[in-house]
């Protein structure tokens, strides 16, 4: 049998019945694990393996599953062919006909006892530490002279007419608490009862030693407390006037002892309970408070008056997590957790919520002292990070929320309330922020580091793209391009470095380097060609920039000679809608600055967006163009009747053939742009190489494609 061979080649072990549960098959590696061969299986049923201590319930548990046709998985205790007995986990699945009946199971085992009885052992010791913790909650406390106190009641009501606690205390003995009749001289007990408990300090034996008198305190009982790392103490049960049977003090000592062990817990875990309490209120990793401790923090705030909340994420940090390893990401988290406490200071708590996300509460701040501390944070993060020898840059999205506790909330819900606006302010800003993939083998986060620096050291180029007039054929303006040459890793694409600059907030710096070059190189073209118009692509983020209007405006007012300036904006950065993206587009118009959406059709508001905003010029998506048939100019003609119905202009990019050229200029596409026509260049060739074509095809040198 074909599956009877598959199971004989596995290294699990594994039986085969039939439909009825007889075994058909069994394999070495079953063998090895029960002691049972086929021979001594075949035909009969797999119940020959349960003993009596068998769960039952999850026997039937398989059986039900089994009738239903169904897989079952489960651990039981069986026995071997030697008698001995193992926990056995099953994973058993139907063999089905052609027709989906069964024929068969297939049980794959394992012997899983050494995990098992670890997890007893584990449980019972758990049931352990619950029992003397139930025992250990009822005389102690976080402060040590009421555990010392709840010892000495617990004594009491084990039968002592009274009882004394002494403890060694910065080096001498003392007595550290008392309860019931004390009427002996306590002068010298502490250091009797010490050097007596001293004789017992083995922690692995409680030892009751009775005593009929020690000086001046009658008949006793000196029990050894006995902590392990604090310091050595005694329990004394007093008879002062000598009563007390000896049955008394029999059942007192013998009361005693259950007291022994959990007093000994109670003295030395007082410490622990306190590291216990401090690191539930400290993050281990980066020294913040706790999501607990911080959260407390808020409420004692909101219950006395106002305060503010920052929710903050940490941008791309999976990625940064994936480059630098856990390791470093921790490192780089502990960093970032220095860099806002330094920029909260005094004002407020910082807490870690969990893995990148951090809490920071301002009692009694208002929105606009929360707005400073949030500006202090964002500068303070825009240093780089070192981290294993990298540099990396991170940088922090957040909201904010500032508000009172309302009649009839409580101080939990109030801060409930708070956190949640600010994390829902917080979503907002990263939603407004690019967040696009990248396709390249390379790090990203060195790529970021890399890009950083180009930007600093001037090391980007602007190249320039000439621009023609579809009717005559004339040149009539540029597009800056961005280009990044990198020492090592030669030419980064656009598509690549591009949407890492929108990332991570490099963007702005590399727009404006752009825009100052293109203004440059405007002067130069005019010069030399008459009027011209630039075209330089703009991101949404330098839109939302508010300084962003004014220079432009600064560079406009410094021309000398005839050019103009068309903002080329994608479709894709315009499709949310934005007020504040529409107030800065109506401002650079006002200034006489074109505006061009870039990639129109790939999106899906194009007419909304020609209705809402002050646009001039759309410029197709290229994709139009490598269409084939029919498709292409029937996509190609209804973008520019639009255009052109709408008295815009129309605008292509990405020819590469003759063929794309005549189609576009038959149907009157306004500017037109490709490899066809001219490469991107340097500013000090672009002029020069920048060729005319006539009416009927081209002219001039066509620079090859890169």
């Amino acid at each position: 049998m074909p599956l009877a061979l598959a199971v004989a080649a596995m290294p699990t072990a594994a039986l085969i019945t039939d439909a009825e549960e007889r075994v058909v098959h069994v394999n070495p590696a079953f063998e090895r694990l029960t002691g049972y061969g086929l021979d001594d299986l075949v035909g009969r049923n797999c119940r020959v393996l349960q003993v009596p201590e068998t769960d039952p319930a999850t026997v039937r548990a398989m059986r039900t599953a089994l009738s239903r046709g169904e897989s079952f998985f489960g651990e039981v205790l069986n026995r071997r062919r030697d008698g001995g007995v193992f926990w056995n986990a099953l994973l058993i699945n139907p063999v089905l006909d052609e027709d989906g009946g069964v024929v068969g199971f297939l049980s794959a085992q394992a012997d899983v006892t050494a995990r098992v009885e670890e997890q007893r052992v584990v449980a019972d010791r758990l049931r352990t530490a619950e029992t003397l913790l139930d025992g250990l909650r009822r005389f102690t406390s976080a402060d040590p002279e009421e555990a010392a106190q709840a010892l000495c009641d617990a004594t009491v009501q084990a039968g002592a007419p009274g009882a004394v606690l002494v403890q060694e205390r910065q080096g001498e003995p003392r007595v550290v608490a008392t309860a019931g009749r004390v009427a002996v001289p306590l002068d010298g007990l502490a250091e009797l009862a010490l050097a007596d408990a001293a004789d017992h300090q083995d922690p692995s034996v409680q030892t009751v030693a009775r005593h009929r008198g020690l000086p001046g305190a009658g008949r006793t009982i000196v029990l050894p407390v006995v902590p392990r790392t604090t310091a050595p103490a005694a329990l004394v049960a007093l008879w002062s006037d000598g009563a007390g049977s000896e049955q008394d003090l029999a059942l007192t000592a013998e009361r005693m002892e259950r007291l022994g062990q959990l007093g000994g817990l109670a003295l030395d875990n007082l410490e622990l309970f306190e590291r216990i309490r401090a690191a539930a209120d400290v993050d281990d990793l980066t020294g913040a408070a706790s999501r607990t401790a911080v959260q407390a923090r808020l409420e004692r705030a909101l219950a006395v008056g106002p305060a503010s909340v920052l929710y903050l994420d940490v941008d791309r940090f999976k990625r940064m997590n994936d480059s630098l390893g856990h390791g470093g990401g921790d490192a780089l988290l502990a960093q970032v957790t220095a860099r806002v406490r330094d920029a909260v200071a005094g004002d407020g708590a910082v807490g870690r919520l969990g893995g990148d996300e951090f809490l920071v509460v301002l009692p009694g701040a208002g929105d606009a002292e929360a707005a400073a501390v949030q500006a202090r944070i964002d500068v303070g993060m825009r240093e780089p990070f070192e981290v294993d020898g990298r540099t990396v840059f991170a940088r922090a999205s957040a909201g904010r929320a500032s508000g009172l506790m309302l009649q009839g909330e409580t101080a939990e819900g109030a801060a409930s309330r708070l956190v949640q606006a600010a994390d829902a302010a917080m979503y907002a800003v990263k939603r407004a922020r690019p967040h696009r993939e990248v396709e390249t083998p390379l790090d990203l986060v060195d790529l970021e580091v890399d890009l950083r620096r180009a930007i600093d050291d001037r090391r980007l180029d602007t190249w320039f793209q000439p621009q023609y007039d579809g009717a005559s054929g004339r040149i009539a303006g540029f597009e800056a391009l961005a280009r990044w040459r990198h020492p090592s890793r030669g030419w980064i694409p656009p598509r690549v470095f591009i949407p890492v600059a929108e990332e991570s907030g490099l963007i702005g710096e590399l727009g404006s380097r752009v825009l100052r070059d293109a203004a440059r190189f405007a002067e130069r073209a005019a010069a030399r060609l008459g009027s011209v118009a630039i075209s330089v692509n703009v991101a949404r983020t330098e839109l939302l920039d508010p300084g962003y209007p004014a220079r432009v405006a600064a560079l406009l007012a410094a021309r000398r000679h005839d050019w103009s300036l068309t903002l080329e904006i994608t479709e894709l950065d315009l499709e949310e809608g934005d007020d504040r993206i529409r107030a800065a587009l109506l401002a650079l118009r006002g200034m006489g600055v074109a505006i061009a959406i870039d990639d129109f059709g790939s999106g899906a508001s194009s007419l909304r967006m020609l209705q809402d905003l002050p646009v001039t010029a759309v410029k197709m998506d290229e994709s139009f163009l490598h269409r084939g048939g029919a498709l292409r100019e029937g996509m190609i003609a209804a973008i520019v009747a639009l255009g052109l119905g709408l008295g815009l202009e129309v605008m292509a990019e990405g020819i590469e053939t003759a063929s794309q050229l005549e189609t576009l200029r038959r149907l009157r596409c306004t500017r037109l742009q490709g490899f066809l026509l001219g490469a991107p260049g340097p500013a000090e060739l672009a002029v020069d190489a920048a060729p005319s074509f006539d009416a009927v095809g081209l002219g001039g040198a066509r620079p090859a494609r890169d």
